[in-house]
């Protein structure tokens, strides 16, 4: 080994005591939803299944994860309130609701939002401990508590603000509720 490339390879070391790679720890694909058309529907429903099932404030989940089926229920749950644009050929208007959940659940889990365990014969779901950490601080920047970098840079939070009110507004001029609101 030439001392050019000892020397590059004790450097990348070093570099990785400091700065841990962050896909060491996380998915390689965990981004993929986010970066999509329908980037707004896939965070609001990561938080709808974080508050409900996976996170901190959410009811103890059974050991072995959730039943396929029952996050499955979850994410149609939350399209029925959302405007998905097409993902593909696939997909129309005229998809049943069933399916376009089975569709979202599966891009969750290949970009390893979601995974899944066979127990026996049945599907079990869970979110890995690293997402579910990675999730918080981000959570904590969408619903403007003290945190990562509100408190530093207050433009972003006049940002986030803005957005978060021209939706709101968007929504109520489609005839929709706040989204805190919905039809029981």
């Amino acid at each position: 080994m030439a001392v050019h490339d000892l020397t590059d390879q004790i450097r990348q070391e070093k570099v990785a005591e400091r700065f841990p790679p962050l896909f060491k720890r996380l998915p390689d694909r965990l981004f993929a939803p986010l970066a999509s058309a329908n980037r707004f529907q896939y965070w609001s429903l990561l938080c709808a299944l974080h508050a409900k099932r996976f996170g901190p404030e959410a009811p103890l989940p059974p050991s072995t994860g959730f039943l396929m089926r029952e996050i499955t229920a979850d994410i149609a749950e939350e399209l029925q309130y959302q405007d998905w644009a097409p993902d593909g050929d696939d997909v129309t208007p005229a998809t049943p609701l069933a399916i376009r959940a089975i569709m979202v659940f599966n891009r969750l889990r290949d970009a390893g939002w979601i995974r899944v365990d066979r127990l026996g014969v049945r599907e079990m779901a869970t979110m890995a401990p690293a997402v579910t950490h990675f999730h918080e601080p981000l959570s904590r920047v969408r619903s403007h508590r003290p945190g990562i970098c509100l408190r530093q840079h207050p433009q972003h939070r006049s940002q986030l603000e803005a957005a978060s009110g021209r939706e709101h507004r968007r929504r109520l001029a489609a005839g929709g509720s706040s989204p805190v609101t919905r039809p029981t």
